[in-house]
C-alpha cells in the first residue's frame, strides 16, 4: 500500500513540474541564440555590390562601391598637390637645382625643350631668384589643372611683378607642370644642342596657339604675358622685349583714362575694364609694324590674343575708334571696316550722345573735338600722349594738304597738317586731330 502511495505522490510531482509555466529569462537565451545563429547564417552569404546593390531589411539602401578612377587611388590622394607641385618647382630653381625643376615638367614640355636649354636659360638671366609667389586661384578638373600664380622675379634684367596662369596635367599619378608658350620660347632660345631645337620648339609652341589670321604674316615676332593693362589700348608685358615692358595698341585709341592732363574721357574706363578682363596673365602674340617703337618708348605692336587680333576686336566691339598712321598702317582697311559694322550698330563710342563724342580724340572718324556739330574752340583740351601713339614727326600726309601759315603760325584749316610743308612749330588745332602735339604743349611740328 505505501509503495502504491509513493509511486502516486512521484506521478503528482512530475505533473506538477511539466505544467511550471516557462522561465522568461530561458527563454530570451534561447532566442538571443538563435538570432546569433540567424545573423551568423546571413553573414555567410556573399553581399551584393555595384549595381547590384538593393535595400537592407531595415529599408535602407546600400551605397554601392565607388569604382578606380582618378582620386580614389591612395597613391594619388597622397601625391602634392598642384599648387604644391608648382612651389616645389620654384624652391628648386631658387636652390639652382634646375635638373629636379626641369622634372617636374610634363612629356610634352620636355620634348620641346632640353635640360641644357633650361639650364641655359638661369644661367643667362643669373642672378635669378624668384624672391615672392602666391598661388590666388587653384582649378582641377579631373586631370588637368590651371593655377594662378602672383610672381615677383629678380634677375639680371631687374625687379619684376607679375601674375601667370600655369596649366598642369596628371601623368602616373602626379601632377606635372606644363610649359607656357613664352617659356618654350625663352628656354628654347637660350641655348644648348641637345633635345628639341629652338626652331623646332618655336614652331611647336606657335602651333599650340589657336591658328592665327590669314593677314597675320607668319609667325608672331614675340609671345610674351600680359602682367597689367595700363589702359584700353596700352599694356605692359612679360618678359621685356629689348628692356622694354611697355606694349601700345597699333592703329586705334581708346578714350583716355590715366593721362595726368586729361580728363577721363567718356567709355575710357568700359574699354580699359573690357581690355583688363580679356588679356590680364593671358599669354598673347605680338606682331611689330615697321616702326617698333613710338617717341615714349613704348613697342609698337598687333596683340593676338586666342587666335584674334585684339586691335580689331577693340574697334569692332566699339570701345576704340580706328586711328592710322605712318608708317604702320598695314591693317588700316580692316581696322576702317570694323569700324563701319560698330558705328552702323551704335556699339560703343558710337553710341555715346554727340556731346559725349566731342570730348573724345579727332582721327578724322567724325567724332571727336573740332568735329562737325562739336564746339570749335581753341580752350578744347589737345590730345593726351596716349591718343598720339606712335605718331612720328610728320603725319600722314593728305591728299589736299593745307597752305601752311608764314613765319609759323597755325594753318588755314583744322586737321591735316603736314610737317614737312609747315614752318613750325605752329599752334595745334582744336583737339590735336593729327595727334602731333605728343608733349602736350599746345604746338606741333616742333
Amino acid at each position: 500500500m505505501s509503495r502504491h502511495l509513493l509511486t502516486i505522490v512521484l506521478a503528482l510531482v512530475l505533473a506538477a513540474g511539466g505544467c511550471a509555466p516557462p522561465d522568461p529569462e530561458s527563454k530570451g537565451t534561447k532566442e538571443a541564440q538563435r538570432a546569433e545563429v540567424s545573423t551568423k547564417d546571413e553573414a555567410s552569404k556573399p553581399k551584393p555590390s555595384g549595381k547590384e546593390a538593393g535595400p537592407d531589411n531595415d529599408g535602407e539602401t546600400r551605397e554601392a562601391s565607388a569604382p578606380d578612377g582618378p582620386g580614389n587611388d591612395p597613391e594619388e590622394s597622397a601625391a602634392p598637390a598642384p599648387d604644391e607641385v608648382l612651389a616645389s618647382q620654384y624652391r628648386h630653381i631658387n636652390s639652382s637645382d634646375y635638373g629636379a625643376a626641369y622634372d617636374l615638367f610634363d612629356d610634352r614640355s620636355q620634348g620641346l625643350v632640353s635640360p641644357e636649354q633650361y639650364e641655359a636659360y638661369f644661367a643667362a638671366a643669373a642672378p635669378y631668384e624668384i624672391t615672392d609667389y602666391s598661388f590666388p586661384t587653384v582649378e582641377v578638373q579631373r586631370d588637368e589643372a590651371s593655377v594662378v600664380a602672383d610672381l615677383a622675379v629678380s634677375s639680371s634684367d631687374g625687379e619684376e611683378s607679375y601674375e601667370v596662369t600655369q596649366e598642369l596635367v596628371r601623368e602616373g599619378g602626379k601632377w606635372r607642370v606644363v610649359m607656357r608658350e613664352e617659356q618654350v620660347a625663352s628656354f628654347a632660345g637660350a641655348g644648348g644642342s641637345s633635345g628639341a631645337s629652338s626652331a623646332s620648339a618655336s614652331a611647336a609652341a606657335s602651333a599650340s596657339a589657336s591658328a592665327e589670321p590669314e593677314d597675320a604674316g607668319g609667325d608672331y615676332d614675340q609671345t610674351v604675358t600680359v602682367s597689367r593693362v595700363v589702359d584700353g589700348d596700352t599694356v605692359e608685358i612679360s618678359p621685356a622685349v629689348g628692356g622694354i615692358t611697355d606694349v601700345r595698341l597699333i592703329g586705334i585709341d581708346t578714350p583716355e583714362t590715366v593721362d595726368p592732363g586729361e580728363e577721363v574721357e567718356p567709355y575710357g574706363p568700359e574699354a580699359s575694364a573690357f581690355a583688363t578682363e580679356e588679356l590680364t596673365g593671358r599669354s598673347v602674340g605680338l606682331e611689330f609694324g615697321a616702326e617698333r617703337t613710338d617717341q615714349y618708348d613704348r613697342l609698337l605692336a598687333y596683340v593676338y590674343v586666342g587666335g584674334e587680333m585684339f586691335n580689331e576686336v577693340l574697334v569692332a566691339e566699339g570701345y576704340a575708334q580706328a586711328y592710322p598712321y605712318e608708317p604702320n598702317t598695314e591693317y588700316e582697311g580692316t581696322f576702317a571696316s570694323a569700324q563701319e559694322g560698330a558705328k552702323a550698330a551704335g556699339l560703343g563710342i558710337w553710341g555715346l550722345t554727340l556731346a559725349e563724342q566731342c570730348l573724345l580724340a579727332n582721327h578724322g572718324n567724325g567724332i571727336g573735338e573740332g568735329s562737325p556739330g562739336c564746339e570749335d574752340s581753341t580752350a578744347s583740351p589737345t590730345a593726351s600722349p596716349t591718343a598720339s601713339a606712335g605718331a612720328s614727326a610728320s603725319a600722314s600726309p593728305s591728299a589736299s594738304s593745307p597752305t601752311p601759315g608764314e613765319g609759323g603760325g597755325a594753318p588755314s584749316g583744322g586737321g591735316d597738317i603736314d610737317c614737312d610743308q609747315v614752318d613750325g612749330p605752329i599752334p595745334t588745332p582744336p583737339g590735336d586731330p593729327d595727334g602731333l602735339d605728343g608733349d602736350g604743349d599746345g604746338l606741333a611740328c616742333e
